[in-house]
């Protein structure tokens, strides 16, 4: 059994609010590295996040990612304090390669938000992959529920992720050995996974 060792996923939480808060200390416990960033120093910092891997103070949300290599692998919630923000955080996430672009919002608020992001060109598969409300639907409502439910969710797309890398791993070892000889495979002592 193949059981590759991988780094783990980055979640990149922009905003630093009371839900970021939570949301970020309930990431770190499950395994994901968690980078923190906001236009306000006084929430930006490791006095409300001891326990990210990274704080980051940013003069504006305007390049949030620049610089930044944000691939599949990557989680980017949008957790921040207005609509200016998200419409400009949001624009930028999908001109990344996230795996999973989350946007905290009422229904309206993604109506409205994806109305003005299709007008400016934005597909409907770019819109589909912004989880808006983000979160699973366990109707949570203090800060501390809603990061359970978001982080619920990276934990769920994560294992479907995991579960698929791992099926095509045994499929291809699977097929590999099935390729061999039959005597050839006893020798090295190979086992077909079917």
């Amino acid at each position: 059994f193949l059981n590759p060792w991988r780094v783990p996923e980055t979640v990149y939480l922009c905003g630093a609010g009371h839900v970021a808060q939570e949301v970020a200390e309930l990431a770190g416990k499950s395994g994901f590295r968690v980078m923190v960033m906001d236009d306000r120093e006084k929430y930006a910092n490791r006095e409300r996040f001891p326990s990210v891997q990274s704080v980051v103070a940013l003069k504006s949300f305007d390049s949030c990612f620049q610089g930044m290599s944000v691939n599949d692998d990557c989680y980017v919630i949008i957790a921040t304090r207005g609509h200016r923000f998200e419409n400009t955080l949001v624009k930028q996430a999908l001109k990344t390669r996230a795996g999973y672009i989350g946007l905290i919002g009422s229904l309206r608020k993604r109506n409205a938000l994806f109305a003005e992001l299709a007008m400016e060109g934005f597909s409907n598969d770019d819109l589909l992959r912004v989880y808006c409300p983000t979160g699973m639907g366990i109707l949570a409502e203090t800060p501390v529920e809603i990061a359970v439910s978001i982080v619920a969710q990276l934990v769920f797309i994560r294992a479907r992720k995991n579960h698929a890398r791992n099926k095509a791993t045994t499929l291809r070892v699977a097929t590999s050995c099935r390729q061999m000889p039959h005597s050839e495979a006893e020798k090295e002592d190979f086992r077909a996974i079917s």
